[in-house]
């Protein structure tokens, strides 16, 4: 059954606008991805200078010509870096917040940044044969170097033992760890002690000067 016609003058309905929420999160999102492109574009220009100058001496070393080896070595290591710079960042933001990322997380992420870069470049400069061998070895890469950097880091931030399974608190330890307030407070007991010292020392020596005082004035009488 067909539709009645709109009435002598009524408007046509209209589709709801899109809620400003909605529009943020899409600015945001844009704004993300193209922050994220351009330091990864940035992370292969330098490291591609790199493989310039690296691709110029090796030339140079092998006898072949220093500009096509350099610009090839290049173009490779810029690309690689690019591509896993970008792949393992945004892998890290979908397993959670990047500035939190546990060590397993950033091994995840290394790992699927090297086999998607690997893969990426063997399939552009080498063909499709290339793909699976590239993904799966610097998959490993990246993984392995992830790894190392995570056991150098985590030796510098190993957690600190629980300070109630110290052995200085154990039951028949001849010594103690003493909390602030019994440190402070032995040591104001220790300068009461001394306080009482200083002052029976004090009363000695006042002692002593009378009766040096006495010896004197029975001196001079006689």
């Amino acid at each position: 059954m067909a539709a009645p016609p709109p009435a002598p003058g009524a408007q046509p309905p209209q589709s709801p606008a899109p809620s400003p929420r909605a529009t943020t999160t899409t600015q945001e999102r844009s704004v993300g991805t193209t922050n994220l492109l351009a330091d990864s574009l940035r992370v292969g220009a330098g490291v591609g200078a790199v493989g310039l100058l690296f691709g110029a001496t090796a030339g140079i070393v092998k006898g072949t010509t220093p500009i096509l080896f350099s610009l090839s070595t290049g173009i490779q290591w810029f690309s690689l870096s690019s591509a896993f710079y970008g792949t393992r960042y945004a892998a890290l933001a979908r397993l959670g917040p990047v500035d939190q990322a546990t060590p397993s997380q950033k091994l995840q992420a290394s790992a699927i940044g090297g086999g998607v870069s690997g893969a990426t470049v063997a399939g552009i400069l080498r063909g499709p044969r290339n793909i699976l061998p590239a993904a799966l070895m610097f998959s490993l890469l990246g993984a392995g170097g992830q790894f190392a950097v995570n056991k150098r880091t985590g030796a510098g931030d190993a957690v600190p033992r629980d300070e109630a399974s110290s052995w200085l608190n154990f039951r028949f330890s001849p010594m103690k760890k003493l909390t602030d307030a019994e440190y402070e407070h032995m040591l104001s007991e220790k300068l009461l002690v001394l306080e009482a010292e200083i002052a029976i020392v004090e009363d000695s020596i006042a002692e002593l000067k009378a009766q040096k005082l006495q010896q004197e004035a029975g001196t001079s009488r006689l």
